[in-house]
């Protein structure tokens, strides 16, 4: 597994091109072409892979008067997903080998932009279009409304798994969404494009919890390497994120549940891409050793594979010889593991 972070789509295009095979073929364009657009970068990130190389890819698209072009070296098909601001999802797309994507709009509304290059990134974008209210609200029982019904109404389109990893809020109804899961057909769970988001068998597995974890590495502040081991504390407690809007609410309730505990240790993990957003939600409390972390690739970085961390917020609570005590899609019950 690789990372590449690039403020040069090119020398993305160059250096994801020598981890592919055969990428004279195995590509997808992308072109923008908006309207009342005042000077705005994008940050896009995407999991370029093939059987025997992969990428975490993110790189800025500015958008000058509105245009951009670019070439996006792909193999299997992925996911792309697009922040404004570093924190808000302007765009998802699915991008596959050969595909055309071209991306139409008003600059200043991401709701609004059409898209059109294959039938999977339209119906993202119809339905982004379609509940913009709901997606606004920030809201996570509203959005998780608007999934629900999608998933009932088109349970064998990839488009709606796509749309269901990224916007369901499982720290409110992580039972809701593995029954959403299961009603999806294998070849849209099994689907690389799904893979590329790193939930193909994350979700309902029993077995996740049976493994012990010993050790790992993190990047902190400043991008230096954090070497973590089970047996420096009597608990660790992870907390995994993505989504800034969740951050707060669970640094809350995380720290009501190990308020007094001794030989804690915190480890507070930003799954995001986006380091900038990131850096602003940092937080501390002297109470515990708490590291503020930021692991790359998320579920598919090899350092964290062993935890098996659903793609969104989780708690995992381990002891000293690296033997998982708690999983959870919130922290609520944590207090009674950690004694």
């Amino acid at each position: 597994m690789k990372y590449i972070r690039c403020y040069f789509p090119v020398i993305v295009v160059v250096i994801v091109s020598t981890l592919l095979t055969n990428c004279t073929k195995k590509r997808c364009e992308l072109k923008f072409e908006m309207e009342k657009c005042h000077p705005v970068t994008l940050d896009a990130t995407y999991y370029a892979y093939s059987d025997k190389n992969s990428a975490v890819v993110s790189f800025p698209i500015p958008l000058t008067e509105g245009k951009w072009e670019g070439t996006l070296p792909v193999d299997k098909p992925t996911v792309v997903i697009l922040y404004k601001d570093a924190i808000d999802i302007a765009a998802i797309f699915y991008a596959g080998k050969g595909d055309a994507l071209s991306v139409t709009g008003d600059c200043s509304d991401p709701f609004s932009w059409n898209v059109t290059g294959n039938d999977e990134s339209e119906e993202i974008a119809l339905w982004r279009k379609e509940n913009k209210k709901a997606l606004a609200s920030h809201d996570p029982k509203i959005i998780n409304a608007a999934i629900r019904k999608l998933s009932r109404k088109h349970p064998d389109r990839i488009s709606t798994a796509v749309l269901a990893i990224v916007y369901f809020d499982r720290s409110f109804a992580s039972e809701e969404f593995r029954k959403i899961w299961d009603s999806f057909s294998d070849d849209v769970k099994n689907s690389d494009v799904v893979r590329s988001l790193g939930a193909t068998g994350k979700f309902g597995d029993s077995s996740a919890g049976k493994n012990k974890i010993t050790h790992a590495g993190f990047y902190s502040h400043g991008d230096s390497l954090i070497k973590w081991k089970a047996s420096d504390s009597r608990y660790t407690v992870f907390l995994f994120w993505e989504k800034g809007g969740q951050h707060k609410s669970a640094v809350s309730r995380l720290k009501d549940q190990i308020s007094g505990k001794r030989g804690v240790t915190l480890f507070d993990v930003n799954m995001s891409a986006d380091t900038i957003g990131w850096h602003k939600r940092i937080v501390s409390d002297s109470t515990v050793s708490w590291h503020n972390v930021w692991t790359p690739g998320a579920e598919v970085n090899q350092q964290i594979s062993l935890f098996d961390v659903p793609r969104g917020l989780y708690f995992i609570a381990v002891d000293s010889l690296g033997r998982q005590i708690y999983r959870g899609d919130g922290p609520d019950g944590l207090s009674k593991k950690i004694r």
